[in-house]
């Protein structure tokens, strides 16, 4: 692959992260809004099809994660890395930051709960999604302590299937990896309703790591050429219009927003040399992960002040507008700063750690 298209999977990660602060911001100053600013509804703003289709960027980062698998997966084929490697630069890239963000975020909830304010139940079970081990919130919703982090049980998922691939069958990794996931899938159908398992293991969220691995597979054999992006458009493009009135929750995720996300990928992937993407972009796309992980806490700190200052100044109509833009705003730059002054550092140290504590290359067995 080309520095263009490895450039494109960043910009797209970028445009993802933005989606879903887009999602989250409307829901906050929408279905959300604080009821005593009393503010008149928006109806742009509050219109669902444009509240859900920003949590497409979720669909997106599964799909761009299971592409990479793949698309990575030549030098543990040929024994060149090892899969304890793999699992260790993979961990790496995620938990640091994910575990500094998640403390922050019970030391702000004992800081709310002697304050007088609501904090929230924490079971044992609860404290492991510090290590993205799945469990239920008090409201009985698979949720981890920071809440974003639901969709990194998945990534860490599908780390493991792969790593298991590398190990069963180098050779045939994607075959294994949709052996692993669809019976995982199929094993989660017969659990009993209730349980975090079937909870985690039955959502078709993990059925979009595959259509990301299969876009790797047809790329790389060469079935997927540039000649297919116009067509890939179009087909992505269509079932986004069919379904884009259909919730994404409503059991057909796959569909409704994991197949459109693939297409509208595989158009980016191969119209790769055709698309300069701006600077900024780019940089959004190096942030992603910090971006996603705090934007939360910083949208529902900024808009509903927002919101209030609008309302007090006498601009009420405006207010959701307002307190969107300046969450928005807000969210970006300080998941930027997060990426400079804690991801980045923390990346750097963790790996160290590691090679330290590793010693030389392990073989490919290893």
């Amino acid at each position: 692959m080309s520095k263009q298209s490895i450039t494109s999977l960043q910009a797209l990660r970028g445009l993802a992260a933005l989606a879903v602060v887009f999602h989250h911001v409307l829901r906050a100053v929408t279905i959300n809004r604080p009821a005593d600013l009393h503010l008149p509804a928006s109806p742009l703003l509050s219109h669902p099809i444009l509240v859900d289709l920003g949590a497409m960027g979720v669909d997106l980062f599964f799909v761009l994660s299971g592409f990479l698998m793949i698309y990575i997966s030549r030098p543990y084929q040929q024994g060149h890395k090892s899969t304890a490697d793999f699992v260790a630069n993979r961990l790496i890239r995620v938990w640091p930051l994910y575990a500094v963000v998640t403390v922050l975020l019970l030391c702000q909830a004992y800081y709310n709960t002697r304050a007088g304010g609501s904090g929230f139940d924490l079971t044992p079970m609860r404290l492991l999604s510090l290590f993205f081990v799945p469990s239920f919130n008090e409201a009985g919703v698979l949720q981890p302590i920071l809440g974003v982090g639901w969709t990194l049980n998945y990534e860490v998922f599908f780390y493991l299937v792969f790593a298991a691939a590398i190990l069963i069958e180098r050779k045939h990794i994607l075959a294994v990896a949709v052996v692993l996931v669809g019976g995982s899938y199929a094993i989660g159908a017969l659990l009993p309703h209730g349980s975090v398992l079937r909870a985690f293991l039955f959502n078709s969220v993990i059925l979009e790591f595959l259509l990301g691995a299969t876009v790797a597979s047809a790329y790389m054999r060469g079935a997927l050429v540039a000649k297919h992006a116009y067509a890939c458009l179009a087909a992505g493009l269509v079932v986004l219009a069919i379904f884009a009135p259909v919730p994404a929750d409503e059991g057909f995720r796959l569909l409704t927003r994991g197949v459109p996300a693939a297409l509208l990928f595989a158009f980016v992937l191969l119209s790769e040399s055709k698309i300069r993407w701006p600077r900024a972009i780019i940089l959004l796309g190096d942030a992603s992960y910090s971006i996603y992980l705090v934007h939360v806490t910083v949208l529902y700190t900024v808009a509903p002040r927002a919101m209030g200052k609008l309302t007090r100044l006498g601009y009420p109509s405006v207010a959701a507008e307002g307190g969107a833009i300046a969450a928005m705003i807000a969210c970006v730059a300080v998941g930027l700063l997060c990426h400079f002054l804690l991801e980045k550092p923390l990346t750097r140290c963790a790996k160290h750690i590691y090679l330290l504590a590793r010693g030389p290359a392990p073989t490919a067995s290893a």
